[in-house]
């Protein structure tokens, strides 16, 4: 898949999903472009999907993704709201295509079905309460109704969706974020899809094991790592305003990192490395929060669990 196919491929999911929320159209900036600085302390109203119900997934595996065979940050509240966005930009030229991409997708989500009841329990509510609580960024923050007049304060709109790997091992979400001023509730200021990829489970674990530690205790682990990769794509994003107009990310780099056990590659800069992961910024504008390659983290800093693991991300110019 060429490069200027993805970034129209995330030029008509970003329409798509600006619409499908409600939000307005007033010449938006491109996707992660900072017009105004925002201070981390910062209190935000935050309004998500009417739809309670999270989103979830299977990852289409990379054998099936497209011609390039490579997995590419491919976000979207749902296939059939893609394949229409694909469709408007004359990215689709059959229904027959459509059709073969939409079976893709239902064999993929086959994934999702020992997980199934636990995550119909999951909703935008509890996810957003448990998230709060995880975030290092930002003042105070509340959900507001989907409707909800917000008239003096900023807005952060978010559409989280989580894809689970193949092989059942990792989890990953996809996040549309648009953001609004004070007194501007019908101006985007601000708009980007973030990528959170979490820590793959040991390759050695058997499947038994794997659905074991995500259905235990009623689903607890895999709805606190959804909490845990919402809450860092929250804060990514307030990073990012806050650090203002000012881009200062290094030159791009060919990053490898792992969806599960299975290598995605993506051309991107470096805006943040900590001791258990790296934020970087695609050729696209979007943004994505890997596991670092060997957990360095001492003393009183936390690493992403399991610490022990490493997750494969490899840069290289």
């Amino acid at each position: 898949m060429t490069i200027s196919l993805v970034a129209r491929l995330m030029a008509a999911l970003l329409g798509l999903s600006v619409a499908s929320l409600g939000f307005a159209a007033s010449d938006p900036p491109a996707a992660g472009v900072v017009t105004r600085a925002v201070p981390n302390e910062t209190d935000w109203a935050v309004r998500m999907p009417a739809d309670d119900k999270v989103a979830y997934r299977g990852l289409v595996s990379q054998d099936t993704s497209g011609p390039s065979g490579v997995a590419v940050m491919y976000p979207a509240p749902n296939l059939v709201g893609l394949f229409a966005a694909i469709a408007a930009h004359g990215l689709v030229s059959s229904s027959r295509q459509a059709k073969e991409k939409s079976r893709v997708q239902e064999e993929a989500d086959k994934v999702l079905l020992p997980y199934q009841p636990l995550l119909d329990k999951v909703t935008h509510g509890l996810l957003a309460q448990r998230a709060f609580e995880r975030m290092t960024r930002g003042a105070g923050k509340k959900v507001v109704e989907p409707n909800a007049t917000v008239s003096n304060g900023w807005i952060i709109e978010t559409a989280p969706v989580f894809s689970v790997t193949q092989d059942e091992r990792a989890l990953l979400l996809d996040n549309v974020i648009v953001v609004r001023a004070p007194g501007s509730p019908d101006v985007i200021n601000y708009q980007n899809v973030v990528r959170v990829v979490s820590v793959p489970r040991p390759a050695a674990e058997q499947k038994a094991g794997i659905v074991e530690f995500w259905t235990a205790d009623e689903g607890r682990m895999i709805a606190q790592e959804s909490a845990d990769l919402f809450a860092k794509s929250l804060d990514i994003v307030l990073a990012d305003l806050a650090r203002g107009p000012e881009l200062s990310a290094s030159a791009p780099k060919t990053v490898r990192y792992k969806l599960g056990g299975v290598e995605s590659i993506e051309r991107a800069s470096l805006i943040e490395e900590r001791c258990d992961r790296l934020t970087l910024r695609t050729l696209r504008g979007g943004l994505l929060s890997i596991p670092a390659p060997v957990s360095s983290c001492e003393g009183g800093q936390v690493a992403d669990k399991p610490p022990t693991l490493t997750s494969g991300a490899v840069a290289s110019q």
